[in-house]
């Protein structure tokens, strides 16, 4: 039996997942050399100043060069079984949503499949603010193309009729995740629907499944961790045999795009129209995630807040 827990993984994977960790502590270390920078350090200073100019202040567009090397560790190989599946054969290459479920800790069935090209070319990954906004971490997150999901920008990216990706339940998704049941937010989560009939956008379903069993998470307290959500903290708690942010990687993952939707264009739309389109969508996740969760050992009933 080898002493090596990962035996069989491949170098580059899991030399991935220790510098995502590197990348997650970035904003403790920025608190240190703010610290240091405060104290009248030179080179602290530069480096505090650089930072917050170019995450805060410039125009940082991506960089391929990361999003290759992003790609070139193959994050996904490190997990025993990674796939995508899409329901029809080809996917729109504009003016089209992928509203993608259940968020997990972090959403690696988008985020990775991302990397790799899989949900087409021509697409951005749309996170909270608050995520881009963490000191150097948030700044490496739009260096490798994600961007924010205010409505200013969803606007723009309609305008410019590019495909864009977000996870409709946010922080509240996330803090509901347990290893063995299935939980979606959604039933109050109507703004993209909204967005999506103005800008005649067709939406893809899309469910993860399997991504749950990345980690452990702490299920008591729900109230309170979903209390968290209201200032924008994620009340999730979470680790895994290797600490925190290392994943178990007996796990597998299988993202599948569902059917595309397409409804009515209205500049204006109504509160009718929002509400049954909205409707048709939360039974467009349900028939996506009954029909495939047999295929993938899942066996939870989905329950949808």
């Amino acid at each position: 039996m080898s002493l090596n827990p990962w035996a069989g993984r491949p170098f580059k994977a899991v030399f991935g997942f220790f510098f995502i960790c590197f990348c997650m502590s970035l904003p403790l270390q920025f608190i240190y050399i703010y610290k240091k920078a405060l104290e009248g350090n030179i080179f602290m200073i530069i480096i505090s100043l650089l930072q917050i100019y170019f995450q805060y202040f410039a125009k940082v567009k991506a960089q391929p060069a990361l999003i290759k090397f992003t790609k070139w560790m193959h994050y996904e190989k490190y997990f025993e079984e990674f796939n995508f599946h899409q329901v029809e054969e080809h996917l729109q290459e504009k003016d089209s949503i992928f509203a993608v479920h259940p968020h997990y800790m972090f959403t690696y069935g988008l985020v990775l499949n991302y990397y790799q090209g899989n949900f087409g070319k021509n697409l951005a990954v749309l996170t909270t603010r608050s995520l881009l906004m963490l000191p150097g971490y948030g700044l490496l997150h739009q260096l490798t193309g994600l961007q924010g999901v205010d409505a200013e920008n969803m606007k723009k990216l309609m305008k410019n009729h590019q495909n864009f990706a977000l996870v409709p339940g946010g922080f509240e998704e996330a803090t509901l995740t347990t290893r063995n049941e299935q939980k979606i937010f959604v039933k109050n989560r109507k703004g993209f629907i909204k967005y999506a009939i103005q800008g005649g956008y067709t939406i893809y379903p899309v469910y993860i499944f399997g991504e749950s069993k990345a980690y452990h998470y702490i299920e008591s307290f729900l109230n309170l961790r979903l209390a968290l959500n209201k200032i924008k903290m994620v009340g999730v708690f979470f680790w895994s045999r290797f600490g925190l942010i290392i994943p178990e990687w007996k796990v597998k993952i299988n993202t599948v795009v569902g059917k595309a939707l397409k409804f009515p264009q209205s500049d204006n739309p109504s509160k009718e129209l929002i509400d049954k389109c909205h409707a048709e969508y939360i039974e467009a996740i349900k028939n996506l995630y009954y029909s495939h969760r047999e295929k993938f050992g899942e066996t939870a009933e989905l329950a949808i807040y």
